[in-house]
């Protein structure tokens, strides 16, 4: 991996009491731990003023920076969310996370554009929600120098070849692609047992109307900017491990060696906290990636 990219981390937030974040983050440091995640377990605490200085000044005495953020990933927080779903709100909480990425000194923050579910609109409609919310969030990207980065995640409105097509649309160096390969690696195993993937996946709907490819990597390369890196067995989003699953690392890391904008990877691995796992954590994985 080139040396000038940071490695970053995520930490679930949501099980730390705010009386605690100043320990935490103490103990991140002490693991060797640079750079973090504002996750979207975060971003909603931070509208109390109290709690967006705690997370500001405690990671500021540990030494610890964030890197890169990810917004919150309800129905109600996604890109292509339908007008009938109010948009506006969904708009308005977008500039806002965009803001506090940028305050939180952030290069890159990370959307979902649609966790897919059958519902009544097709993907052409999709993409038309998806453009209108990009044609409004990146001007306010520009100002805040962050860029937004879109995630691959499941089915035909967030798939690789959509994520393309709508990078291509923008031609926007505020706009970037997040490769996530727990995400791409059950999408690639999809293509060769569609049923078995349905069914771990707890999906009724049409198998033809699912773009199962493994290509993922490939075809985002050209425009990825952030990553969260995890392993599973193919089927279940695990988030375990690079090496405890199924995916092939050589193949990933020598193809994200090659990304011409990449600015940060992420190890989006989940732990519950203990100093001592964190600890191993970061040593595995940098074992892998540095």
């Amino acid at each position: 991996m080139k040396p000038d990219v940071p490695i970053t981390y995520f930490i679930n937030w949501r099980v730390v009491s705010n009386e605690l974040v100043p320990v935490i983050m103490e103990q991140i440091a002490s693991c060797g731990i640079e750079n973090i995640v504002l996750t979207d377990n975060i971003i909603p605490r931070l509208a109390d003023m109290d709690v967006h200085e705690l997370f500001l000044k405690s990671a500021a005495a540990a030494g610890v920076k964030y890197v890169d953020a990810h917004a919150p990933l309800q129905e109600t927080d996604l890109l292509g969310l339908a007008p009938e779903k109010n948009r506006k709100a969904m708009l308005r909480s977008s500039e806002n996370v965009i803001q506090i990425a940028s305050e939180f000194g952030c290069t890159t923050c990370t959307f979902h554009v649609w966790n897919w579910r059958p519902d009544s609109h097709n993907a052409e409609e999709r993409f038309g929600f998806i453009c209108d919310s990009l044609e409004k969030l990146i001007p306010v990207a520009e100002k805040n120098g962050v860029i937004i980065a879109l995630e691959n995640v499941w089915g035909p409105h967030c798939s690789p070849d959509m994520l393309v097509r709508i990078m291509k649309h923008f031609n926007s160096k505020w706009l970037g692609l997040c490769y996530d390969s727990g995400h791409a690696f059950i999408f690639g195993q999809g293509k060769n047992d569609p049923a078995q993937s349905c069914a771990r996946l707890s999906w009724e709907c049409p198998l033809e109307e699912i773009p199962w490819d493994d290509q993922a990597l490939e075809k985002m390369l050209p425009w990825i900017v952030n990553c969260h890196l995890h392993d599973n067995d193919g089927f279940n989003d695990q988030h375990v491990m690079p090496g405890k699953g199924r995916i092939d690392w050589n193949h990933v890391v020598s193809l994200l060696a090659k990304a011409p904008n990449l600015k940060c990877i992420q190890s989006e691995v989940s732990a519950k906290w203990q100093e001592g796992a964190v600890k191993t954590l970061k040593q595995d994985f940098e074992k892998i990636f540095n």
